[in-house]
């Protein structure tokens, strides 16, 4: 992976940017990555294996950086209300990021995606929110809500007991999907409740939402419940409880931290995901 630099008005971050063996005249799928806390690009990309992914699915991945200057444990700042909107803060700076490559790479702009883990998967939370217009798709592994909290102590009560911010202050509870979302999390989660898997869904399931539910083995490993949904708007999403799995990235690479090798392969099901949708500029 190669390193780059970008910066805006709002800021500056280092990304590390991986182009397969076979980028060339073809515009290629873009995933932007965003790491959790104590985490570098590295350790995440390591770990989650999405570059192996990618190189045998032809697509390109972005791992922007959060620094310790931006915060102490290297947590992107998801629950901070000047990094819950679009064009400031540090969405502005991803969602710069993600331009740039679009300009300077052979990308496929009708198949950007984001995904995350932990602190990591409550921005890709925001950035599918704050920039529809970019993101075909999200993936949030452990995370929370978009606007699940409005500062630390909010932060602390959703990330330990599911309490965050009050509903009418969360656009969960007032806005209709309007990408598809993919969503990990463990049922024994003791760093980010489990109960922000299902509010990260919340607003997929009105009233004439189609939902199915099945379960899914993993050979030698862990049982999963697949709940997938359909809004009545008709946008897809897919929420994946990962029994007996702790706060880990499902089917990691060991070697990496945050991982549970005992699968199901959070990465693999997340590509597959993404690249079954392209961007619909009609629900931005």
């Amino acid at each position: 992976m190669k390193r780059y630099r970008y910066a805006n008005a709002q800021g500056e971050r280092n990304y590390k940017l991986f182009v397969p063996k076979r980028y060339g005249d073809q515009p290629l799928p873009l995933i932007i990555m965003l790491h959790g806390c104590k985490q570098d690009a590295a350790d995440f990309a390591l770990g989650t294996g999405m570059n192996v992914l990618a190189e045998q699915n032809d697509c390109l991945v972005a791992y922007p950086i959060q620094p310790r200057r931006a915060s102490r444990g290297k947590c992107w700042n998801w629950y901070q209300p000047q990094h819950q909107q679009r064009d400031f803060g540090e969405p502005a700076i991803i969602a710069g990021i993600t331009l740039e490559i679009i300009a300077n790479f052979n990308v496929d702009a009708a198949r950007v995606y984001v995904a995350g883990l932990s602190a990591g998967g409550a921005m890709a939370a925001v950035m599918v929110h704050t920039y529809p217009d970019i993101y075909a798709a999200a993936g949030v592994h452990s995370g929370l809500p978009y606007q699940r909290a409005s500062g630390v102590l909010s932060a602390l009560g959703a990330m330990k007991i599911g309490i965050g911010a009050p509903r009418g202050l969360s656009a969960i509870s007032t806005h209709a999907p309007k990408r598809p979302m993919i969503v990990f999390h463990g049922d024994l989660d003791m760093t980010v409740h489990p109960s922000n898997g299902w509010e990260l869904l919340h607003e997929f399931e009105d009233m004439n939402a189609t939902v199915s539910e099945e379960t899914v083995d993993q050979a030698d490993g862990r049982r999963s419940t697949l709940r997938t949904i359909q809004s009545s708007d008709g946008i897809d999403a897919e929420h994946w409880v990962v029994h007996g799995a702790p706060h880990a990235w499902a089917g990691g690479n060991e070697s990496g931290s945050y991982t549970d090798g005992s699968g199901p392969d959070a990465s693999a099901e997340m590509l597959r995901f993404f690249l079954a949708h392209t961007l619909e500029p009609t629900l931005a």
